[in-house]
């Protein structure tokens, strides 16, 4: 098996990997994003609501002290801004 490293000017692959379902409507993501930052591209792109956020910085990542963002995956209730994007 073959294992190839990427050089240091290489961009990282941001492309989309795969579908989450929110509220309903199949999303795509990509694995290991933080979820609160693919919510904020989404509503920022269709001009939604945004999930409340008052502690999460995107230059500090997740502090989880405030619990605003809080969000319901698989029926269980996580912070939105440590919870990372995982193909099914």
């Amino acid at each position: 098996m073959a294992i190839t490293k990427s050089l240091l000017n290489t961009p990282a692959d941001h492309s989309p990997n795969t579908q989450l379902a929110i509220d309903g409507i199949q999303v795509p993501g990509h694995a290991g994003e933080l979820l609160i930052e693919l919510l904020n591209q989404r509503t920022a792109a269709k001009a939604q609501k945004a999930v409340p956020q008052v502690c999460y910085l995107p230059q500090m990542g997740p502090i989880q002290s405030c619990d605003t963002c809080i969000v319901k995956v698989n029926g269980e209730l996580m912070r939105a801004c440590a919870t990372k994007v995982a193909a099914a």
